[in-house]
Protein backbone atom coordinates (compact mmCIF):
# COMPACT_ATOMS: atom_id res chain seq x y z
CA UNK A 1 0.00 0.00 0.00
CA UNK A 2 1.20 3.47 -0.95
CA UNK A 3 2.11 5.94 2.09
CA UNK A 4 0.16 8.98 2.18
CA UNK A 5 1.17 12.01 1.25
CA UNK A 6 1.80 15.23 3.97
CA UNK A 7 -0.56 18.18 3.53
CA UNK A 8 2.14 20.48 3.89
CA UNK A 9 3.72 18.44 0.69
CA UNK A 10 0.62 18.20 -1.40
CA UNK A 11 -0.05 22.08 -1.06
CA UNK A 12 3.59 22.74 -2.95
CA UNK A 13 2.66 20.26 -5.71
CA UNK A 14 1.50 21.16 -8.91
CA UNK A 15 -2.19 21.15 -9.67
CA UNK A 16 -2.01 18.22 -12.32
CA UNK A 17 0.16 15.92 -9.19
CA UNK A 18 -2.26 17.10 -6.93
CA UNK A 19 -5.16 15.46 -9.11
CA UNK A 20 -3.46 12.49 -9.03
CA UNK A 21 -2.62 11.79 -5.87
CA UNK A 22 -6.19 12.92 -5.14
CA UNK A 23 -7.43 10.27 -7.90
CA UNK A 24 -5.25 7.69 -6.48
CA UNK A 25 -6.29 8.36 -2.93
CA UNK A 26 -2.82 9.14 -1.56
CA UNK A 27 -4.14 12.09 0.36
CA UNK A 28 -7.23 13.21 2.02
CA UNK A 29 -9.68 15.20 -0.43
CA UNK A 30 -10.03 19.03 0.27
CA UNK A 31 -13.34 19.78 -1.78
CA UNK A 32 -12.21 23.26 -1.71
CA UNK A 33 -8.99 22.27 -4.08
CA UNK A 34 -10.55 19.61 -6.19
CA UNK A 35 -14.18 19.33 -7.46
CA UNK A 36 -14.11 16.94 -10.33
CA UNK A 37 -17.61 16.12 -12.79
CA UNK A 38 -18.34 12.31 -11.14
CA UNK A 39 -19.31 12.00 -15.12
CA UNK A 40 -16.33 13.40 -16.37
CA UNK A 41 -14.42 11.15 -14.06
CA UNK A 42 -16.35 7.63 -15.02
CA UNK A 43 -16.12 8.75 -18.80
CA UNK A 44 -12.29 9.15 -18.69
CA UNK A 45 -12.60 12.97 -20.07
CA UNK A 46 -9.99 14.13 -17.52
CA UNK A 47 -6.44 14.20 -18.92
CA UNK A 48 -3.53 14.55 -17.00
CA UNK A 49 -2.38 18.40 -17.06
CA UNK A 50 1.11 17.81 -17.16
CA UNK A 51 0.89 14.96 -20.43
CA UNK A 52 -0.35 17.82 -22.22
CA UNK A 53 2.60 20.49 -20.75
CA UNK A 54 5.26 17.69 -21.92
CA UNK A 55 3.67 17.17 -25.14
CA UNK A 56 3.31 20.94 -25.85
CA UNK A 57 7.51 21.47 -24.19
CA UNK A 58 8.36 19.26 -27.20
CA UNK A 59 6.28 20.53 -30.29
CA UNK A 60 8.14 24.08 -28.91
CA UNK A 61 11.57 22.51 -28.58
CA UNK A 62 10.55 20.96 -32.34
CA UNK A 63 9.53 24.36 -33.26
CA UNK A 64 12.60 26.37 -31.42
CA UNK A 65 10.39 28.42 -29.33
CA UNK A 66 12.05 29.99 -26.80
CA UNK A 67 10.05 29.56 -23.20
CA UNK A 68 10.14 29.68 -19.68
CA UNK A 69 8.32 27.11 -17.50
CA UNK A 70 8.40 27.14 -13.77
CA UNK A 71 9.23 23.42 -12.09
CA UNK A 72 6.72 21.58 -11.25
CA UNK A 73 8.66 19.49 -8.72
CA UNK A 74 10.06 22.46 -6.58
CA UNK A 75 8.91 25.65 -5.34
CA UNK A 76 9.32 28.46 -8.14
CA UNK A 77 10.88 31.93 -7.46
CA UNK A 78 8.87 32.43 -10.60
CA UNK A 79 5.57 34.86 -8.78
CA UNK A 80 2.68 32.52 -7.74
CA UNK A 81 -0.05 32.19 -10.60
CA UNK A 82 2.56 33.39 -13.12
CA UNK A 83 1.15 31.34 -16.20
CA UNK A 84 2.65 28.03 -16.87
CA UNK A 85 4.16 29.16 -20.15
CA UNK A 86 5.69 32.16 -21.26
CA UNK A 87 6.88 31.98 -24.73
CA UNK A 88 9.21 34.50 -26.02
CA UNK A 89 8.99 34.84 -30.24
CA UNK A 90 10.37 36.86 -32.93
CA UNK A 91 10.50 40.44 -32.74
CA UNK A 92 9.82 41.50 -29.05
CA UNK A 93 6.60 39.65 -28.60
CA UNK A 94 5.90 37.54 -25.27
CA UNK A 95 2.68 35.10 -25.00
CA UNK A 96 1.42 33.38 -21.81
CA UNK A 97 0.24 30.30 -21.66
CA UNK A 98 -1.83 28.81 -18.98
CA UNK A 99 -2.46 24.98 -19.34
CA UNK A 100 -5.44 23.60 -17.25
CA UNK A 101 -7.18 19.86 -17.70
CA UNK A 102 -10.69 19.80 -19.00
CA UNK A 103 -11.94 20.31 -15.52
CA UNK A 104 -9.54 22.18 -14.64
CA UNK A 105 -9.87 25.49 -12.80
CA UNK A 106 -7.95 28.48 -11.83
CA UNK A 107 -6.97 29.15 -8.31
CA UNK A 108 -7.29 32.23 -7.25
CA UNK A 109 -3.42 33.14 -7.22
CA UNK A 110 -3.94 32.53 -11.05
CA UNK A 111 -6.55 34.81 -11.28
CA UNK A 112 -4.97 37.68 -9.47
CA UNK A 113 -1.58 37.61 -11.52
CA UNK A 114 -3.98 37.11 -14.62
CA UNK A 115 -5.38 40.14 -13.56
CA UNK A 116 -2.80 41.84 -13.12
CA UNK A 117 -1.01 40.74 -16.15
CA UNK A 118 -3.86 41.76 -18.52
CA UNK A 119 -4.07 45.07 -16.46
CA UNK A 120 0.02 45.27 -18.43
CA UNK A 121 -1.21 44.93 -21.50
CA UNK A 122 -0.63 40.89 -21.62
CA UNK A 123 -2.97 38.47 -22.71
CA UNK A 124 -3.09 35.17 -21.17
CA UNK A 125 -4.38 32.52 -22.88
CA UNK A 126 -6.02 29.57 -20.92
CA UNK A 127 -5.76 26.22 -22.93
CA UNK A 128 -7.45 22.61 -22.04
CA UNK A 129 -5.49 20.62 -24.27
CA UNK A 130 -2.04 20.21 -26.21
CA UNK A 131 -4.03 21.36 -29.16
CA UNK A 132 -5.61 24.11 -28.40
CA UNK A 133 -1.89 25.53 -26.61
CA UNK A 134 -0.44 24.62 -30.10
CA UNK A 135 -3.17 26.61 -31.83
CA UNK A 136 -2.07 29.71 -29.92
CA UNK A 137 1.14 29.29 -30.29
CA UNK A 138 1.23 29.20 -33.93
CA UNK A 139 -1.04 32.88 -33.70
CA UNK A 140 2.24 34.22 -32.93
CA UNK A 141 4.29 32.40 -35.57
Amino acid sequence: MASMIPRRVFDRMSPADQTYALEKGLVEPDPALYKPDPVKVQKGLIQRETDEQNQFRAWMRQMEIYEITPRSDKRSTIREGHPDHTLFHFGGRIQLIEMKSPAGRLSEEQEKRHAELAARGFEVCICRSFTEARTAAKRFL
